[in-house]
């Protein structure tokens, strides 16, 4: 029912039910992955840059978003540049370990256009083309020919 890094990482269920015989909420960071997965096929993130979030055509949904980290103001904002070049913050943990320069992969939950909610990233080394990255999410990934070899959203 739920993508494995979900299952893997943070999953904690809700102290709060309405009664015992309903089915706990999986929360993520305290967002309700409920609510967020109805909006988007099981195990379907959409790979994004910073063009696609700025579109609005993602917002609410989980996504991925592979990136190369910048900046961190040690609280709870990342900045990172995307492989299209654009610029977003992340909200992270506190406790976030940020390595600068290190090209990774955030899967999170894109409230809107100018707010990214990280739930689990993985580096992808430091020699990670952005470049052929991003050509291929805006010519082959979303490209409509292609839907049924990649996902829902194309």
């Amino acid at each position: 029912l739920f993508p494995p890094f979900l299952v893997i990482f943070y999953l904690r269920e809700t102290q709060a039910h309405a009664s015992s015989r309903e089915r706990p909420k999986l929360t993520v960071d305290n967002y309700c992955i409920d609510t967020i997965m109805s909006q988007q096929p099981d195990g379907a993130f959409p790979r994004v840059n910073a063009a696609m979030i700025k579109s609005g055509q993602y917002n609410n949904l989980i996504v991925s978003l592979v990136c190369r980290t910048i900046n961190f103001d040690g609280v709870g904002v990342m900045l990172v540049e995307c492989a299209d070049g654009g610029k977003m913050n992340v909200s992270v943990d506190g406790d976030y370990v940020f390595s600068p320069g290190k090209v990774i992969e955030i899967m999170g939950h894109l409230v809107d256009e100018n707010a990214l909610q990280h739930f689990i990233s993985r580096e992808l080394g430091d020699e990670m083309a952005l470049d052929v990255y991003n050509d291929m999410i805006t010519q082959v990934y979303s490209n409509p020919k292609y839907k049924s070899l990649f996902n829902a959203f194309a």
